[in-house]
């Protein structure tokens, strides 16, 4: 559905994602709330004492931070898609600033969220926290939250693929990847070899089972590939000072 819907209208696959935001977010309020009720009623003891217990080993630690930061993973999409910004300048830099910080409250408001129904042991053995924490807390409107969930999955997959596809595009223009992925469609104007492309990786990672393994690849590697972005960055900054930049940060 995700792959059609990109590959038939631009306008299509950003009002989708739209819907997909407000509704990960109102999900994700309402876990808030409920949170800070049980607070206000006094069920903190898992709050208590929080990092008693944690891990010393360096090879943990790294995996969790890994596993961390994929959460927060969607921050680059925009950067990806420039070109097709509304005055990038002013909106690229407002995302960014705005966006992060009230991603990262909202995100650590619903851990807490989470931790006054679980301790650390029952929210690790958890096959689905978000539904352990809603069969304590909603009642039976917690059959609603697998939808939700899936909704919120739905979005992260349409604004990867949506960036992702420009990717290909832009390394095709280059001569990286062959000329055919540089083509866009000739009325849609949308990059269907790329978004195809992108689909079918993801479908094929999509096979094996486990989930954790396939999150901590995709973690490790992907940020591999933005510290190399970051250091390519600085030198471009330093050996192109003339080259023409939609966005110039001051280094």
């Amino acid at each position: 559905m995700i792959i059609n819907i990109n590959s038939i209208s631009v306008a299509a696959a950003n009002r989708l994602n739209i819907i997909f935001v407000i509704s990960k977010v109102l999900t994700i309020l309402t876990v808030i709330i409920a949170g800070l009720i049980r607070i206000g009623k006094g069920h903190t003891q898992n709050l208590q004492n929080s990092f008693e217990g944690t891990t010393k080993n360096p090879l943990t630690v790294a995996l969790a931070l890994y596993s961390g930061l994929w959460a927060y993973d969607g921050w680059n999409c925009l950067n990806s898609v420039t070109e097709e910004l509304k005055n990038p300048k002013r909106n690229l830099w407002l995302s960014i600033v705005l966006a992060l910080p009230t991603v990262i409250v909202l995100y650590v408001l619903t851990n807490i969220s989470y931790f006054t129904v679980m301790n650390t042991a029952e929210l690790l053995n958890s096959k689905a926290v978000a539904v352990t924490w809603g069969e304590s807390v909603l009642g039976p409107v917690v059959r609603v939250l697998p939808i939700l969930i899936s909704i919120s999955a739905l979005g992260s997959a349409n604004a990867s693929l949506f960036a992702s596809a420009r990717y290909c595009m832009v390394s095709a223009q280059y001569g990286y990847l062959p000329e055919v992925f540089a083509c866009i469609h000739i009325r849609r104007l949308t990059p269907v070899p790329g978004v195809v492309l992108q689909g079918t990786i993801a479908i094929m990672f999509c096979l094996p089972s486990n989930i954790e393994d396939l999150i901590n690849f995709f973690s490790f590697a992907a940020w591999i590939f933005y510290g190399l972005t970051f250091v390519a960055t600085l030198c471009c900054k330093f050996t192109h000072k003339d080259a023409e930049r939609v966005i110039s940060v001051s280094v």
